[in-house]
């Protein structure tokens, strides 16, 4: 706070403006900007009723196809392979692949379409096999099993948190 302060000070000597009236033009500015974010339509806005485990797997997916090792930033390649993953995720990949190599008026192959669509239907039957209650209640125990393992430790942990 003490750095920040200073670099207001030595501006109030250059620009010959007192510190406080610098200091007082921050504070209303920053009021603004956080009074435009924290107005009760912005609260609306972040109290959604979606899921945010979609989001999760875009990032997921779009992180697959466009590592962050590689520098895409600005070409045209980030913004085709940003495209591919939103075109499956709403379409699918069989049907996705289907309407592009439609439209670039190519024909695509038995070989490719088989793969496709074996690719989308296990990814369909993961999705509905993982939604079952008896899978979820087995994955639940699995993951305390595997907590427990560790609660051992907790008492020691506990001193050495104190």
């Amino acid at each position: 706070m003490e750095l920040f302060y200073k670099t207001r000070q030595d501006e109030s000597i250059k620009t010959n403006i007192p510190s406080s009236q610098i200091e007082k033009n921050l504070l209303e500015h920053d009021k603004d900007q956080f009074n435009s974010y924290a107005s009760v339509e912005m609260m609306q806005y972040c109290n959604h009723p979606h899921d945010t485990q979609t989001n999760e797997a875009l990032n997921q997916a779009i992180a697959n196809m466009a590592p962050k090792s590689i520098c895409y930033s600005g070409s045209i390649s980030l913004n085709s392979r940003i495209a591919i993953v939103i075109g499956v995720h709403n379409l699918g990949l069989y049907n996705f692949f289907e309407k592009l190599f439609e439209k670039v008026r190519v024909q695509m192959t038995k070989v490719l379409a088989v793969f496709l669509n074996t690719k989308q239907k296990r990814k369909e039957n993961k999705q509905t096999y993982q939604k079952r209650l008896d899978v979820k209640a087995r994955q639940s125990k699995s993951q305390k099993k595997r907590y427990n393992k560790y609660l051992w430790c907790a008492p020691m942990l506990a001193m050495v948190m104190q």
